[in-house]
């Protein structure tokens, strides 16, 4: 008796329904989370069971966040979702959300007619102009990272260069110093938790432990900011100066962030 041929899965069939579902779980995620403005893709990892947790890797962000940013990127080039702005100088999209033109076709409506929430119309603020320090959407504490901001503009005009996210923290120690507002009588500044200091006279910690990475602050008392960080540096430096500026009773939305279009739109 001759043996039948033995039907085979395509794997490559296969393959092409199994993205097409992801890609449709990725879509129904961000179009749940269009209130919330832009999601980082370690947020859509999690929210499709792909998170650390399901599928650890070296780096913790888990393999599920790397498979799901190359599915972004082929539905982005599709244009069916769109990033908050393009890839900055470290390779990191800025958060994604559903494309006006996506969310219309799977709702029957005309493009026109799709207004963005309030939340996504702030985080466009953060692409070009000014937005407030404490309006600006937090930076994940992993994962993909917003354009670093041009300046910081502080309540009393000065406006000072940002060249790395740690500078919104170390200028913000600057400014309250050179205000007279933060004094060596001032100092320590405890971190938010633990036995370290955010800002000291020395660059040691209550227990003697030196600084891991420091950085003096300019101004008559030269004070050193702790700003090495387990968390991402755009996540720490905004949290921080903050929580600095609420400390000394300065409001925080009296300080402005500022990004430019070309910032913005330079990979």
């Amino acid at each position: 008796m001759r043996n039948r041929p033995i039907n085979r899965p395509d794997p490559q069939a296969i393959g092409r329904r199994a993205t097409s579902r992801l890609m449709e779980a990725i879509l129904i995620a961000l179009e749940e989370s269009r209130p919330r403005g832009y999601v980082s893709s370690a947020y859509l990892a999690g929210r499709i069971g792909w998170g650390p947790e399901d599928m650890p890797s070296p780096n913790r962000q888990g393999y599920g966040h790397i498979a799901i940013t190359g599915l972004l990127y082929r539905l982005y080039l599709a244009d069916r979702v769109e990033p908050a702005h393009h890839q900055n100088r470290r390779g990191h999209w800025g958060g994604w959300r559903i494309s006006d033109s996506e969310y219309a076709k799977r709702h029957g409506l005309d493009v026109s007619e799709v207004v963005p929430p309030p939340s996504l119309r702030l985080a466009a603020t953060t692409i070009s102009g000014e937005v407030p320090l404490s309006q600006y959407p937090m930076p994940p504490i992993r994962g993909a990272m917003p354009a670093i901001p041009q300046a910081i503009r502080y309540p009393d005009g000065r406006e000072l260069r940002i060249g790395e996210w740690e500078d919104i923290l170390v200028l913000t120690v600057q400014w309250l110093n050179e205000r007279g507002i933060l004094t060596p009588e001032r100092v320590p500044v405890p971190m938010s938790r633990g036995l370290g200091y955010l800002v000291n006279v020395d660059p040691v910690h209550s227990d003697g432990r030196p600084m891991a990475k420091r950085t003096q602050a300019q101004g008559p008392d030269r004070f050193w900011v702790h700003t090495k960080t387990s968390a991402s540096p755009g996540y720490y430096a905004v949290y921080h100066a903050q929580r600095l500026l609420e400390l000394f009773r300065q409001d925080p939305a009296r300080t402005t962030l500022m990004l430019s279009d070309d910032e913005s739109s330079t990979p």
